[in-house]
């Protein structure tokens, strides 16, 4: 099966929720149109293991506290397929359209998360990934997603 999009959001303001889409639209420039985090930078897009989201979901079960990020997390591009292990920094990506570059690959640990006195092994460590837009297009859910050499 071909690494695929299986989920989009975006959040056009910080203080609601995310917004569950069928496209983005993102720019070479900025990231993605109409999302709040849409700046210049390395952290235009983020990334997440679709695969991963019930290890993700079900964390306050087996610690019995819920992590800052496994809570409040949504990514913009949820994929199904991708190895997340070979996402580097540095790695290129097509998506749709367009064209991304992995910036950092897992999320950094929030020092007084809960979590974090309990295990290192958070999914968020491993499951993540953050990218700049190096060529501006469409990414649609179901969207082949392939690596550039």
């Amino acid at each position: 099966m071909n690494a695929h999009v299986e989920q989009l959001s975006i959040r056009p303001d910080k203080k609601k929720p995310a917004e569950y889409v069928n496209r983005l639209q993102v720019c070479d420039k900025t990231g993605i149109i109409n999302d709040y985090h849409s700046q210049e930078g390395d952290f235009q897009v983020s990334l997440f293991q679709g695969e991963s989201r019930e290890e993700r979901d079900e964390t306050p079960v087996k610690y019995g506290v819920q992590g800052f990020c496994t809570k409040k997390f949504e990514a913009n591009i949820t994929t199904r397929g991708l190895d997340f292990s070979l996402l580097e920094k540095g790695t290129r990506l097509a998506i749709g359209t367009a064209e991304i570059e992995i910036t950092k690959s897992g999320k950094n640990c929030h020092e007084a998360c809960p979590l974090r006195e309990l295990t290192l092994d958070c999914v968020m460590l491993r499951a993540c990934a953050f990218a700049r837009i190096l060529k501006s297009g469409e990414i649609k859910k179901g969207d082949i997603v392939s690596f550039v050499d």
